[in-house]
């Protein structure tokens, strides 16, 4: 079955899509079923020998608005396969097509896939994201490295959210809600605050799996709960709590995990190795170089294999992302080193297979990270109090789009984030009695 999500970004959609194609890969369907994000933006085509057909891809295709919504369909009508896809709202605007081109585009959609809406109770939240993300420029982050290199400054200088664009945040998800309602008839919705804490449940019960001889879940496939290895994901690269636990030293240590030498006490979580050096090791290595399986084992390699990873092969320019990484473990809370020793081997198990499924063109790569908590957006934004009284004045002028935030109902939202992602204990969250 073809599926469809809709999303104004900020609401969780592209782990939903991404985890629909990894689990649809668990079942059994009559064609295969892959996954082809933001068609509005660019598709391409190839003849896969993995399948034995034509297939559609995204693999080396500029993003743009170079091909007609006309063009898209032809490519969608003319293969044999399921396909995920996700639709955003902000890019078809910005395409700015007639209705002669985007009446029959969103037509066959509606026709032919599995509607699913995403949306967020907490606009708030929501509005705060894109807030960051205007600034950051980071949309979503896929590996522990470049979460890492995005917001590492960010929790030791801040920003400050202008209460324009975060008015400009709120009427965009207005109007997302608006386009969903003229142009689609969905037959799901997907709520983050509802469903995302127990998201393979969400996905089971869709009636896409309906007739499976067997739901399968994620520990069915890879020996962990989906929720276990998502927090895996989350942890290794959690600077966050790093600074919510340490405010004040919070500088000096940022400053620390910048350096270029890795700090010994990472020492642990080796697993932390960029798989793509690895590969890009056993690849050049010559028959007479011996095996590594992680950064200390090429810190012990002869000066002159070393010289030559660099000088002719140019793969050591990875091992820089592994320092970074390795420099933030080596600050993470205790528990979290405890949590991620029990669940990293599972944890890589998926890693690999998804990572496989990409090469196939079946997935386009690794869920995202979850970027910040909210205790965390309001530790970043250095004008949260104002965001709160703008977003509460706009929100008594739209009260059918959302509810006021007050102090109580953020803290709710914080504990529940945090025994989430944490467990009973977490990092302390911040005073909040301003709001």
């Amino acid at each position: 079955m073809n599926v469809l999500l809709l999303s104004p970004d900020a609401v969780g959609g592209t782990l939903l899509e991404r985890l629909l194609t990894v689990y649809m890969q668990f079942h059994e369907y009559d064609k295969p079923v892959l996954n082809v994000t933001h068609p509005e933006g660019g598709v391409g085509h190839y003849f896969s020998e993995d399948f034995n057909q034509e297939i559609l891809t995204k693999r080396d295709m500029p993003y743009g608005y170079y091909q007609s919504l006309d063009e898209v369909v032809r490519l969608f009508r003319s293969v044999d396969h399921y396909t995920v896809t996700k639709l955003t709202y902000h890019s078809m605007r910005a395409r700015q097509d007639p209705a002669s081109q985007t009446v029959p585009f969103y037509q066959y959609f509606n026709e032919n896939f599995f509607v699913i809406a995403c949306r967020r109770e907490s606009v708030f939240e929501n509005a705060l994201s894109w807030g960051i993300t205007k600034i950051s420029k980071a949309r979503n982050v896929y590996s522990h490295h470049s979460k890492i290199m995005s917001f590492l400054d960010y929790y030791k200088d801040g920003v400050e959210v202008d209460p324009q664009s975060m008015i400009d945040s709120l009427e965009q998800y207005k109007s997302y809600l608006q386009w969903v309602e003229d142009n689609f008839a969905p037959a799901s919705y997907y709520y983050y605050e509802r469903n995302a804490y127990d998201i393979e449940r969400y996905i089971l019960n869709l009636p896409i799996f309906n007739g499976q001889p067997e739901k399968k879940g994620w520990s069915d496939v890879f020996g962990q709960t989906f929720n276990d290895w998502n927090r895996c994901h989350f942890l290794a690269s959690d600077i966050g709590s790093i600074a919510l636990q340490n405010p004040q030293a919070y500088p000096a240590i940022a400053q620390n995990i910048k350096n270029n030498t890795p700090l010994d006490a990472s020492a642990e979580l080796d697993w932390t190795m960029p798989r793509v050096f690895l590969k890009a090791y056993q690849d050049c290595a010559a028959n007479t170089w011996p095996a590594i399986q992680n950064a200390r084992d090429f810190e012990t390699l002869p000066e002159y294999i070393k010289q030559e990873c660099d000088e002719l092969h140019h793969i050591t320019e990875h091992l820089a992302h592994n320092v970074l990484h390795r420099n933030v473990a080596a600050n993470l809370p205790t528990d979290h080193h405890q949590f991620l020793s029990q669940h990293a081997d599972r944890y890589l198990t998926a890693v690999g297979a998804i990572e496989r499924m990409q090469q196939l063109d079946i997935a386009m790569g690794l869920p995202p990270i979850k970027k910040q908590t909210l205790a965390e957006k309001k530790l970043i934004i250095r004008n949260f109090d104002q965001c709160a009284e703008v977003y509460n004045t706009w929100i008594e002028r739209n009260p059918d789009i959302g509810a006021p935030v007050t102090t109580e109902s953020l803290q709710q939202l914080s504990v529940n984030e945090r025994k989430f992602w944490y467990g009973p204990t977490g990092p302390q969250l911040p005073d909040q009695s301003k709001i």
